[in-house]
């Protein structure tokens, strides 16, 4: 399968990347000539072990194949925005640090004239 293309067996759709309607995402792993290797593979087969079965089709080489994850598009996308959140979060803080910092900074006034 090449990366974008979507297969159809048995009536589920799989690809390498997110497509309209994909339901669930597995992360394969496995090892190529002492190199570890891993891809997306999303799909609307709710069953993981007949996704896994399938996703062995596409590894023409390899060992140690695992899934290494599982997860719903729902789920996906709550990860998703918390690290949207997350990121959001360290952004305004980085923001609000350097604001504090040009508020609190001397400036040439003060000491020109100093305090009476």
């Amino acid at each position: 399968m090449a990366k974008g293309d979507i297969v159809e067996i048995n009536g589920f759709k799989y690809s390498r990347v997110e497509f309209e309607g994909y339901k669930y995402r597995a992360v394969i792993t496995f090892i190529v000539y002492g190199e570890q290797r891993r891809f997306d593979l999303y799909t609307t087969n709710e069953n993981k072990t007949s996704t896994f079965d399938e996703a062995l089709r596409f590894i023409k080489k390899g060992h140690h194949i695992e899934m290494a994850n599982w997860s719903s598009k729902e789920q996906d996308d709550r990860a998703s925005e918390l690290i949207q959140e997350t990121l959001d979060f360290w952004d305004n803080k980085a923001k609000v640090k350097e604001q504090l910092e040009m508020d609190n900074k001397p400036t040439d006034d003060f000491y020109t004239h100093g305090s009476y």
